[in-house]
């Protein structure tokens, strides 16, 4: 996660932090202690940094804005991640997801900490035998996805809305990442970074949740559902079935 998930994948290529990862691996305990010291302020409460930006341009489309974390708050988030990965309930919620994009942990020295749940030759085949059946196709993304991610739903969605608004204290990994994320960025609740693989994974937590909101709500209205990352295609029998998803999805 460290070595192979730190920097967004769009990045050129002399811009790596294997480095990074190797060192991590061989001091991880002295590396932990002089960052939680470095991280601390005076008061003993943790300091606030900015994400480094980078426009990543896009062939006929707007520049998307990557972020970088400061590396200490990297390195813990990671840490706290692996240490506590059951508790993200994805292998529990794995049969039960809509997810092309389902996170993997890679088995292998790969160029990212996790991959796809699908090779994208997969997904096409996939993708066409949904649609059997059905006569309508609604197709529909969540605009700004990662940067309107309000940061309190990540302990939201492991540990149950209210179970989290009962439990603010760090006993909980949701409310540690739900941390680590917004002194990254200054402090803000609003977005999480686009491009490192701990993102990935918190997304993918968060609409696994969605998902099934919506399966629960709309199991009326459409004969099947995949979902790509924050795009969604549902199939449906009729333009009204389309719409009444659409509106549930909303």
């Amino acid at each position: 996660m460290i070595g192979h998930g730190y920097f967004p994948s769009q990045l050129p290529p002399p811009f790596s932090s294997k480095s990074f990862g190797d060192v991590t691996s061989r001091h991880l305990d002295t590396i932990h202690s002089s960052i939680v010291n470095s991280m601390c302020g005076k008061n003993g409460s943790p300091k606030t940094t900015q994400l480094y930006k980078f426009n990543l341009a896009r062939p006929k489309q707007l520049n998307r804005t990557l972020g970088i974390p400061h590396p200490g708050y990297h390195f813990l988030l990671s840490l706290h991640i692996f240490s506590q990965l059951d508790d993200f309930a994805l292998i529990d919620a794995k049969d039960q997801s809509k997810s092309m994009s389902y996170p993997l942990a890679s088995t292998f020295i790969s160029d990212r900490a996790f991959d796809f749940q699908f090779e994208w030759p997969e997904i096409t085949p996939k993708r066409l035998a949904s649609r059997t059946g059905g006569t309508h196709i609604l197709e529909a993304d969540i605009a700004r996805f990662f940067p309107s991610i309000y940061t309190h739903s990540i302990p939201w969605a492991i540990h149950g809305k209210l179970k989290a608004k009962q439990n603010r204290g760090y006993q909980f990994i949701g409310n540690w990442i739900d941390m680590l994320i917004r002194y990254s960025q200054d402090g803000q609740t609003l977005g999480i970074p686009i491009g490192p693989d701990t993102s990935h994974l918190i997304s993918e937590r968060i609409l696994l949740e969605v998902d099934q909101a919506f399966i629960q709500k709309a199991w009326k209205h459409h004969r099947a559902i995949i979902r790509i990352g924050d795009g969604y295609q549902i199939i449906c029998d009729s333009q009204h079935a389309a719409e009444a998803s659409l509106a549930i999805l909303q």
